[in-house]
């Protein structure tokens, strides 16, 4: 176990480490969720936030252990996803410090300003970003094509962090505008970006739809993402439209049903695939038409 790993587990941890002191020093209802003003928009326990970082934190290290094996045979590929496992853990603790940091202000001293919160948040997640997007070439060693792409995608990923944070500033600033909406348009352009990229991802342990299927399979993995990236671009168009034709009620179901549809159709076409060529290969005949005729 490198050290990296142990920095991971270790930082996956602090949810449960850090219980007794958050419990004791914070009050029974805290918030929970902060809008684009910086005011406090959603409320419960320091329990229930505690649990909901703990189960995040332990769903990613479970997939990464999964990951983990389509990397053994790829010394370069490991050592950049335990450093990058570990950054992940590390930005999620922060996140709660953040909350928790928040709320035992807002205790002891009353509500924070609001630039302060909106200035913070969203400002480590641009640095973050960016960061991302400068060493991407670095997480792709021998792959120049899908270091491009993904740079793309964490570029147009920037674009729409700065989009929320000129409304976050501009909803300090006193400008009525419907937040909501906008950025709900603005991830489905975002989805739709990202599906026109899809297809032209090869097959790697960072980018794309990366389930057992389509990692140990390079023509599975074509299959799905030419579908995928048409699914993405169509969901996401949707998506940007919806919130200009429906109330907000509406608007916030088809997020999450469109959600859905992005994940699960390109997973359960993978299956689909990898059953069909499995039954082909046991019947003697060859595998799923690949041919790349759109």
């Amino acid at each position: 176990m490198t050290r990296c790993d142990k920095t991971a587990i270790i930082l996956a941890l602090t949810p449960a480490l850090l219980a007794p002191f958050a419990l004791t020093l914070l009050p029974e209802r805290i918030p929970t969720h902060w809008n684009l003003a910086g005011q406090a928009d959603g409320w419960g326990s320091p329990l229930g936030l505690l649990l909901l970082f703990q189960v995040c934190m332990g769903v990613m290290l479970v997939l990464n252990a999964f990951q983990s094996r389509f990397r053994r045979r790829q010394p370069d590929f490991a050592r950049i996803g335990k450093l990058l496992m570990a950054g992940i853990m590390g930005f999620f603790t922060f996140l709660m410090l953040f909350a928790f940091g928040l709320s035992w202000y807002a205790a002891q001293f009353g509500p924070p300003p609001s630039w302060m919160v909106s200035a913070v948040f969203l400002g480590t997640n641009l640095i973050l970003l960016f960061l991302l997007y400068h060493y991407t070439p670095r997480m792709f060693p021998g792959q120049p094509e899908n270091a491009a792409i993904t740079q793309k995608i964490l570029f147009t990923a920037l674009l729409f962090f700065a989009l929320i944070a000129a409304l976050a500033a501009a909803t300090v600033s006193g400008a009525r505008l419907n937040a909501d909406r906008i950025v709900l348009c603005g991830i489905g352009w975002l989805f739709a970006v990202i599906g026109n990229l899809m297809p032209k991802l090869k097959t790697n342990p960072w980018a794309g739809i990366r389930v057992k299927w389509t990692m140990e399979d390079p023509e599975i993995w074509y299959l799905t993402h030419r579908l995928g990236g048409r699914v993405w671009v169509a969901g996401g168009l949707v998506l940007a439209v919806a919130p200009l034709l429906l109330p907000p009620g509406t608007t916030k179901i088809v997020f999450f049903a469109d959600l859905a549809v992005l994940v699960l159709i390109p997973t359960l076409y993978a299956w689909h695939l990898a059953r069909r060529k499995r039954r082909l290969s046991q019947a003697g005949q060859g595998g799923p038409d690949t041919s790349r005729s759109a």
